[in-house]
């Protein structure tokens, strides 16, 4: 590592290994492989590990599948520890399943925003088109032998980070380890350590992975993949309506304190807001229950941005993902970078969506967890005094 940090100060772009290729050329051809992958089927495992160096590590796994056909079909299947979605469109009805509540949902995929269930997985590919455009330095600094899932890939590990602008402000600097399939150019690993400061002067240390463990392309994917079948015992209901009880209920506690940058990079410091009433959304692209409730997030900011009430969304995702989904949604609010799920733990927003209500005075008035009717988030704000 220190050899890697070393080298990352003698070159803007990076260096050419002893074998002679040039990292930015195996970046340039990551790019032009997802750019390439028009039906495809990944899995993946994600890891993150908490430290603040006081308490017991928090540890959490989840697991990623996405799946694309083509013509608005789709998969995608996130689990983990505390609950898994899973979304499946065969281009023409978009199914979501919550497996913990055994209940679903059916939309006419006519009835959502163009394109708004391939956004899901297209993102995560999205995320690597322009990987070669968004580094500031590569160095390729191993190659060696990986395992994906249940066979082994030869990989070449490129160390990098990424240029201003490209990535939340809090990971500029931060050097990020991926391996790469030298055959197939996808990456199969990923590595990175972040530091997050917090009020009391500590600091809180996160080390996240993602494996990839599976990787069909063509016509290696299952068509099976974009049709749902309800399992027996799971009950249908209306897109909205689930009742999900809440797990964590912070309403009368004092709001925990962040600092966390908007969008444009802007610093946006909770108890600076002092005196308005500020309204968190906790979301995600992948979350279906969370595209259910934005417009209305986005409703209550465009209606009550005059009345003192500063509306935020926050999200933990790659920014030029989040970006691209707001844009094509038509969504205005700021979102504000969480890269290292630092205020996501703070609120303890396991479950998402997560809307919290901070008052006046700092003290949080309303706790909504999972998709409400619009009346309850209006309601919320009315006992933080807004008419």
């Amino acid at each position: 590592m220190l050899l890697a940090l070393m080298l990352a100060g003698s070159s803007a772009w990076g260096a050419i290994d002893p074998g002679g290729r040039d990292p930015m050329d195996v970046l340039r051809a990551v790019g032009a492989a997802y750019e390439g992958l028009t039906r495809y089927h990944l899995v993946a495992q994600a890891g993150v590990r908490h430290d603040d160096g006081v308490h017991d590590p928090v540890e959490s796994e989840t697991r990623l599948v996405f799946a694309y056909g083509g013509d608005g079909k789709m998969r995608a299947e996130i689990s983990g520890s505390e609950g898994s979605v899973i979304l499946v469109s065969d281009g023409g009805t978009l199914w979501q399943y919550l497996p913990t509540q055994s209940e679903y949902t059916r939309q006419d995929t006519a009835d959502l925003p163009t394109g708004a269930a391939e956004t899901i997985v297209l993102g995560f590919t999205a995320q690597y088109m322009g990987i070669a455009d968004s580094v500031a330095t590569a160095h390729i600094v191993d190659h060696e032998t990986t395992e994906m899932g249940d066979r082994e890939v030869d990989a070449i590990v490129i160390e990098l980070t990424y240029k201003e602008g490209e990535t939340p402000p809090e990971m500029e600097g931060v050097m990020k380890r991926v391996w790469i399939d030298s055959t197939s150019h996808l990456v199969v690993r990923e590595e990175f350590t972040m530091h997050h400061p917090t009020s009391d002067g500590g600091s809180v240390r996160s080390d996240s992975t993602l494996n990839l463990v599976r990787a069909d392309v063509g016509e290696a994917v299952d068509d099976a993949l974009f049709t749902f079948t309800p399992p027996d015992g799971a009950t249908e209901v209306e897109p909205g309506a689930s009742d999900e009880p809440e797990q964590v209920d912070l309403t009368g506690a004092e709001a925990a304190d962040f600092t966390l940058n908007d969008g444009d990079g802007n610093a946006v410091t909770l108890s600076a807001l002092r005196g308005r009433v500020v309204l968190l959304d906790f979301w995600a692209t992948w979350c279906g229950p969370c595209r259910v409730v934005m417009p209305i997030i986005q409703k209550l900011h465009d209606e009550y941005a005059d009345k003192g009430v500063a509306v935020y969304g926050v999200n933990n995702e790659e920014p030029t993902l989040v970006r691209e989904f707001l844009t094509e949604n038509g969504y205005s609010f700021p979102t504000l970078r969480d890269p290292r799920s630092a205020a996501f733990m703070l609120y303890e927003a396991t479950g998402i969506p997560t809307t919290v209500v901070v008052g006046r005075e700092g003290t949080i008035v309303a706790y909504l967890v999972g998709v409400h009717r619009e009346e309850a988030y209006r309601a919320a704000l009315a006992r933080a005094g807004i008419d």
